[in-house]
């Protein structure tokens, strides 16, 4: 399982899945921000338009000021039917601008989570190495500590000062060749 294999205990596994799962909610947070920020501004003209209007969206208020004006015939139809036109195209090109603004907030986004995600991956491998070298240190520790305490239980006082007495000439050894090299 993978528990077993990066050596993750079961709370280490609660912890992490609490950090994703908090990720998620703020990443989802921010996301609702960006489109209620988006969507605020659209839903007051809307709300402004169809109290105008009488209700309904702002198409029909378009129809409804070209049905009015056609009725009236003359010069001036072809004036409201351009003006017309180039309102449609103002909202057009507004509503462009917003979904590009969002498109760049979502890629920002995706950049974001997958940096984290990477840096998350990298700090799992680095947890792993650190306790594959803590145990080969731990491991060494005790082999250490058994010597040591073969060393120690030397029960005889003869064989302690036999012991000192090879150990001081093998020292002395050392730091002569130390002095003539």
């Amino acid at each position: 399982s993978f528990s077993v294999r990066f050596i993750l205990t079961r709370e280490d596994l609660l912890v992490r899945r609490g950090f994703l799962a908090s990720t998620r909610t703020f990443i989802d947070d921010v996301r609702e921000h960006f489109l209620s920020e988006l969507k605020q501004p659209r839903v007051h003209q809307s709300r402004s338009r169809m109290a105008s209007t009488g209700g309904g969206y702002k198409y029909s208020k378009l129809e409804q000021e070209y049905e009015e004006s056609s009725s009236f015939g003359g010069p001036s139809s072809s004036n409201n039917v351009s003006d017309m036109l180039m309102k449609q195209d103002r909202i057009i090109r507004q509503q462009d601008d917003d979904l590009e603004l969002v498109g760049q907030s979502m890629g920002t986004l995706k950049a974001m989570s997958g940096r984290i995600g990477a840096e998350l991956e990298q700090q799992s491998i680095m947890l792993d190495e650190l306790g594959e070298d803590m145990e080969r240190v731990d491991s060494k520790l005790n082999g250490v500590m058994k010597k040591i305490a073969k060393l120690t239980n030397l029960e005889d006082d003869s064989r302690q000062c036999k012991m000192i007495i090879i150990l001081s000439i093998i020292l002395f050894f050392l730091v002569f060749l130390l002095i003539v090299l």
